[in-house]
């Protein structure tokens, strides 16, 4: 004779979960600098390079960079001219300023490299910075191959047209 013996156990209260393991690995999330959703903070490092999109790891290294682009704005009425990096002269800005003219604008980098692409720029990837004046990260070159640049400069053509139409 087979005798079968079944027990019923309640299910858990909560699931069980584990807590998530800290790694030394940086977010891939950036924060860029805007004035317009078109007009985000560049460099030009060298000459024979494409202009730079630059990105922050730490979003508030990012928003001090943005005081700091308002305070020269507000004191010279005029953007900081971004195109020779050894003539950018920023201002140090007061603690509690808030964003009037400017705003950060968090990105995936896969998003980023994309529109980076897009519109033939490449990323400084600001890491850290020392002193607030100090930039340390990375150059990234982003490149496609011929027929994505057609295909973009064909749309690009098409939009300058329809604005002509108008």
């Amino acid at each position: 004779m087979l005798v079968l013996a079944a027990s019923v156990v309640a299910p858990p209260k909560k699931p069980k979960t584990k807590s998530a393991t800290k790694t030394n690995q940086k977010s891939k999330n950036f924060f860029t600098i805007h004035t317009h959703p078109n007009h985000v903070f560049t460099l030009k490092l060298v000459d024979e390079e494409k202009t730079s999109v630059v990105g922050f790891r730490d979003w508030d290294d990012a928003f001090m960079i943005g005081k700091m682009i308002e305070a020269h704005f507000n004191s010279q009425k005029e953007w900081p001219s971004t195109r020779d990096v050894n003539s950018l002269n920023l201002m140090a800005a007061n603690a509690n300023v808030i964003l009037r003219h400017t705003y950060i604008q968090k990105w995936d980098f896969d998003d980023l490299e994309m529109i980076c692409t897009k519109n033939f720029l490449n990323l400084i990837s600001v890491d850290d910075m020392k002193n607030g004046y100090s930039f340390g990260g990375n150059v990234y070159n982003f490149e496609a191959d011929l027929d994505f640049y057609r295909g973009r400069l064909g749309e690009l053509w098409r939009l300058d047209t329809l604005n002509y139409d108008e």
